[in-house]
């Protein structure tokens, strides 16, 4: 491969507002456009290939794109609606076969980056051969939640330190070798499994801890029921597949928006205000 491009990604766009946004709860349009802004920014130095799926969404959606993107930027646009499931499927498709880049992305709608970070995900990834998988965002979870009390590795690099993580969300960057190496295991997702079981079968913490099993009963059941799916779907993978490395970014690139989960250490605050241009006026919602 001779790449054009030093990196794809595929990006793909719901219509309605999920759980409770930092920004704009009710516009889903303008939180959206406000994630593409700050993505545009944010890749300042580094030349990306984009593929954004519009999952049925109104025509202005598309118009907001090509707005933000005029080049480099292919919209697939999904009639019939495909949903969550099905949209991250299209991704694993596209950058599976595309050949722009061997570095690749997949990213949710809700996110918002920090401008001219993102090539920090880019060249990490590339200068560090033991690094399989990388997030963008370092979740609240990772300090919160028992299930991630395991001991972590660091590595300074750039202008941040990188430490591994045992399960991230479904916005991560790898090589294309790797995501086709797992794409059985990721694609379990679209049959009702869990993104943090998909994680753990590929990471595979926790999967051979019998004392994990047991003591969830007792603390935290719903992460008893993400270690039965792991096994449930990917048994194979965690018997006899090999352990995938997943590195996160320290301080966040991005954070999910998800009011009550912003990456710490962040003043997310300001970059919600450079890069919001409108009102939040009443939108569509799911509620």
């Amino acid at each position: 491969m001779n790449p054009k491009y030093d990196i794809a990604i595929a990006y793909r766009i719901y219509e309605f507002v999920s759980k409770v946004p930092a920004i704009y709860p009710r516009n889903k349009l303008e939180l959206s456009r406000v994630g593409l802004l700050s993505l545009k920014a944010s890749l300042e130095g580094i030349r990306a290939k984009l593929y954004i799926i519009i999952d049925f969404c109104p025509p202005e959606f598309a118009q907001m794109i090509k707005s933000i993107f005029p080049v480099d930027c292919e919209i697939i646009e999904n009639n019939p609606r495909k949903f969550n499931y099905g949209t991250f499927a299209q991704q694993i498709d596209i950058l599976t076969k595309q050949n722009d880049s061997e570095i690749v992305y997949l990213a949710e709608d809700d996110y918002v980056y920090v401008p001219g970070q993102f090539k920090e995900l880019v060249y990490f990834i590339k200068d560090n051969k033991d690094v399989d998988f990388v997030s963008p965002y370092d979740h609240t979870d990772y300090y919160t939640s028992s299930f991630h009390n395991l001991g972590v590795n660091i590595k300074p690099y750039g202008t941040r330190y990188w430490k591994t993580g045992i399960s991230t969300t479904l916005t991560f960057l790898t090589r294309k070798s790797i995501l086709k190496e797992t794409a059985p295991v990721f694609l379990t997702y679209s049959k009702n499994n869990y993104d943090a079981s998909v994680w753990i079968s590929l990471t595979k913490a926790h999967v051979f801890n019998l004392f994990t099993f047991i003591g969830t009963l007792f603390t935290e059941k719903w992460i008893w029921g993400m270690l039965w799916r792991a096994w449930r779907y990917n048994a194979r993978q965690i018997l006899f597949g090999r352990t995938f490395t997943l590195w996160v970014s320290l301080p966040s690139i991005a954070t999910h928006l998800e009011k009550d989960t912003l990456g710490p250490l962040v003043d997310w605050q300001k970059y919600f205000k450079l890069f919001d241009k409108k009102n939040d006026e009443p939108a569509r919602s799911s509620n």
